[in-house]
């Protein structure tokens, strides 16, 4: 196939993806594997991954800002993907998206227990796109890395996962010839300065805290917020997130679902704890709650006050419905505070600040929002871009004699064609700020 024929491709599987009969079986099922809301799902696993397909084609000025030449995408050979168990269909519109366009043999491994839903992955991507295929269920992700990065004929895998595992495969990747692209967690600060309009700020901060109940490496997890402020912004805060209805997924009316994995949950109520046992104070929440009559459980929206840098609750990654916030008194006490983190995915400004500041935000993270969130819907080709700092993404690769590890910014379309070489990847860093930065 030609360009135009795996693009008029991707338009079919968006197409498809649309009909309205094929996505309500997928968005049950989904929900069914996941315990996520059905309304979220729509968004995550339709509606989001239709307009990438769309778009991933298409000439903007982020394909121009990054130098990708889509008449001239060559391909690597084989790529395969690794997805993740949150996001299925975003994740896979980008990178398996990317690398069919690029004309790729793709093969993709699902992550475990999609029971009910895995089926229709499969039927959406082999009813469309030639020369992508499946790895057996019966294969762990584990098998299923270790036997792509060292597979001769597999010149790049891209994973979505946890940090704290993909270290064991470094030297692994060292000795092959294959590169691995890593995307990983976000603990994404929410920042609202001394003259931030406080109702956006605290409507975008449920929003971001709440992005799929919590359970999305790009939902909101470190508030910090001045400290003239805070008395004002926890009272609002508090008033939206109580009375939000915790129940089925199935419910249209549902505001928090459960959380199906039970390590999840005694993390979220052991964070609290520490926390409050710390000199933390805890307004709402706290507690894993269950579900009427079901066998389900949930943990309720949680605002945790009095924060510190060595708290857990900050340190690490919450996955639900956690509200931890910080306070601040100026910009120099606050750069030290958001700049202690592993990870660099999406930061949100509410307010005004110094070019200084404003400029270390934009280096230290993947994509950067004033005066709205990741979820506003002017920011959708922030969705178009990948990578990140820290943790939170990165490159393992061979070039000529030296082993590189590349954070930043990236697009996956040109990762996964051969027009990359180090010096554009490098350039990719001093790219003009704009391209980068969402206004509302």
């Amino acid at each position: 196939m030609n360009f135009e024929q795996r693009k008029l491709a991707l338009v079919k599987t968006a197409i498809n993806l649309g009909d309205e009969q094929f996505h309500q079986k997928l968005i049950s099922a989904y929900s069914q594997d996941t315990g996520f809301l059905k309304k979220n799902v729509k968004i995550r696993e339709v509606t989001t991954p239709i307009a990438i397909l769309n778009e991933i084609g298409r000439e903007t000025h982020l394909t121009k800002a990054y130098g990708v030449d889509l008449q001239q995408l060559q391909s690597l050979g084989k790529v395969a993907v690794l997805l993740p168990r949150n996001g299925v269909n975003l994740c896979l519109a980008k990178s398996v998206g990317a690398s069919f366009l690029a004309g790729n043999e793709t093969i993709i491994k699902l992550p475990r227990k999609l029971n009910q839903s895995g089926k229709y992955y499969r039927e959406l991507v082999l009813n469309n796109l030639p020369d992508v295929s499946f790895a057996p269920d019966e294969i762990s992700s584990q098998e299923f890395l270790k036997n792509c990065i060292t597979d001769p004929e597999i010149k790049a895998v891209v994973i979505y996962g946890d940090d704290h595992w993909i270290w064991g495969y470094k030297n692994l990747v060292r000795r092959s010839n294959t590169k691995l692209i890593f995307e990983g967690p976000g603990k994404d600060p929410l920042i609202v300065m001394e003259d931030a309009d406080l109702d956006i700020a605290v409507n975008d901060a449920v929003k971001g805290g709440l992005l799929n109940g919590g359970q999305s490496c790009s939902a909101v997890e470190r508030f910090f917020v001045h400290e003239s402020l805070m008395d004002e912004f926890c009272t609002k805060l508090t008033e939206q997130l109580t009375g939000l209805k915790i129940g089925s997924p199935e419910s249209e009316d549902t505001d928090i679902g459960p959380i199906l994995s039970a390590s999840v949950l005694e993390r979220l109520e052991r964070q609290v704890k520490e926390a409050q046992e710390a000199g933390a104070k805890v307004l709402m929440g706290g507690n894993i709650q269950k579900i009427g009559s079901t066998d389900s459980y949930a943990f309720p929206p949680t605002i945790v006050t009095g924060c510190t840098l060595n708290m857990k609750i900050i340190k690490e990654e919450n996955f639900g419905p956690v509200f931890p916030i910080i306070s601040f008194s100026s910009e120099y006490d606050l750069l030290p505070k958001v700049d202690n983190c592993d990870y660099g995915l999406n930061a949100s400004v509410y307010g005004t600040l110094s070019f200084e500041f404003r400029e270390y935000l934009i280096n230290s993270h993947r994509s950067v929002f004033f005066d709205c969130s990741v979820f506003n819907s002017g920011n959708r080709d922030s969705q178009l871009i990948d990578g990140g700092y820290k943790n939170s993404g990165f490159i393992w690769k061979w070039h000529e004699d030296r082993f590189l590890q590349i954070e930043g910014k990236r697009m996956l379309l040109k990762e996964l064609s051969q027009q990359e070489s180090l010096a554009e990847l490098q350039e990719v860093q001093t790219l003009e700020v704009e391209t980068m930065i969402a206004q509302d």
